[in-house]
């Protein structure tokens, strides 16, 4: 929803998704973006993923979208511009739970910032609330463990604040907008950022 607030406001916006792996997110995106005629209120939407394997699936999927649709390989950990990609040319880069499994945030998300148009905006859908079954659940896959050199113990994850000052240090303006679907009882683990 919030992508497409700024798709309303901001019609033919150039979009890359990093990590989009099964289009998850690319599903509900895609269905925000769309118009009531059917076209998109996006000029271009690049799905990436680190595997080749998921983008085939995702062109077959998504062919009601192939208007704007691009897929491409993109491992964020390294330089986009060796991958073909081009600095600044994107409005929006939307990232759901991707960006923490990374050996270096602060690499990572100057390969973000390099994408990204000088106004653009980074979209990141992460845990942000550390509980511990999350380490019991994704403890034995070696890349829960990728963020260790990079100050994180106990696994990937950043809370809001560690977010904020990874980007404010990787020059974006920090978090501004953190989104969750708490309720009384419990604290949902997942922000928009």
């Amino acid at each position: 929803e919030y992508i497409g607030l700024i798709a309303d406001k901001s019609p033919g916006l150039r979009i890359l998704e990093i990590g989009a792996g099964t289009g998850g997110t690319t599903y509900h995106v895609l269905e925000r973006l769309r118009n009531p005629d059917g076209t998109s209120k996006a000029r271009n939407y690049t799905f990436t993923d680190i595997s080749t394997g998921f983008l085939a699936k995702a062109a077959e999927r998504f062919s009601e979208d192939t208007a704007i649709l691009e897929f491409s390989a993109l491992n964020i950990e390294e330089d986009p511009l060796a991958q073909g990609f081009q600095t600044e040319s994107f409005d929006l880069i939307v990232c759901a739970n991707v960006l923490h499994a990374t050996r270096s945030i602060q690499e990572t998300l100057a390969h973000c910032r390099w994408l990204l148009k000088p106004e653009g905006k980074l979209v990141l859908s992460e845990v942000t609330i550390k509980r511990i079954f999350s380490g019991f659940i994704m403890g034995p896959l070696p890349g829960w463990w990728l963020g260790e050199d990079d100050g994180r113990k106990g696994g990937p994850l950043l809370n809001v604040e560690e977010w904020d000052l990874a980007l404010k240090q990787a020059d974006f303006s920090g978090v501004d907008l953190d989104v969750r679907g708490d309720c009384d009882t419990s604290l949902e683990p997942v922000s928009l950022l």
